[in-house]
């Protein structure tokens, strides 16, 4: 049984690891919630003026399909994270701005485009899906779904101290798992924020925009006035 108090995560564990390093007041723990299905998309919508891409998870799917790059590389490409726009320069493909405060900071540009393509997971946050909506000759192509896991050991949160949040979806999960909303939240952006807020928790704490590793830091350097 462990003597420290818990910081868990359901995340990234090699950034977490790297953005605790050398803390040992907290004990790290992770937790898998959701698996990742990826889908055959057989056709490039015609109609398309640029891409938009908003995960990590979008260009493992690109970078098993050769003709999609191709197509995606002759495009102007929006990207939200630095670790999304890291791992699609190793797939030679090269943003024209990224942006790491979430979708609602791309609008500005993507604005200036009749039409456009985003590849995107199943569930959208609601800046992007209210974007989305209004405008209708922009398409979203659903390339990975993240399903639930079912089986989840059980969470002591009485011996947990902080939860790393990195998408409302799993907030949502931890939520259906029983944490309670006196607990510290740590997100990387304003979206996950306010749904913390919309839950009923008060303690929640952007670290640092967009990134797991930052924001790991950023909670080693801050921890003390966080108590």
């Amino acid at each position: 049984m462990t003597q420290r108090p818990i910081f868990l995560h359901a995340t990234n564990p090699s950034k977490v690891q790297h953005g605790l390093t050398g803390f040992n007041f907290l004990e790290i723990q992770g937790l898998r919630l959701f698996e990742t299905k990826f889908f055959e998309i057989v056709e490039f919508p015609k109609s398309c003026d640029a891409v938009v891409i908003t995960s990590q998870k979008t260009v493992l799917w690109l970078s098993k399909r050769r003709d999609w790059c191709e197509l995606v590389r002759k495009r102007p490409v929006y990207v939200v994270g630095l670790h999304t726009e890291d791992a699609l320069q190793e797939i030679n493909i090269h943003s024209v701005v990224t942006v790491r405060d979430g979708f609602s900071s791309l609008i500005p540009h993507l604005d200036t485009f009749r039409s456009g393509l985003l590849l995107c997971g199943e569930h959208l946050a609601q800046p992007t899906r209210t974007w989305m909506e209004n405008n209708p000759y922009w398409t979203s192509l659903t390339v990975y779904r993240q399903e639930v896991i079912q089986t989840v050991s059980p969470i002591l949160w009485n011996k947990v101290h902080v939860v790393l949040a990195t998408s409302p979806r799993i907030l949502d999960r931890f939520t259906e798992l029983g944490i309670p909303n006196t607990m510290m939240i740590l997100t990387l952006g304003e979206t996950t924020q306010q749904h913390a807020y919309s839950l009923g928790f008060s303690n929640v704490y952007i670290g640092s925009k967009g990134s797991i590793l930052q924001t790991c830091r950023w909670f080693v350097q801050n921890w003390d006035t966080l108590l």
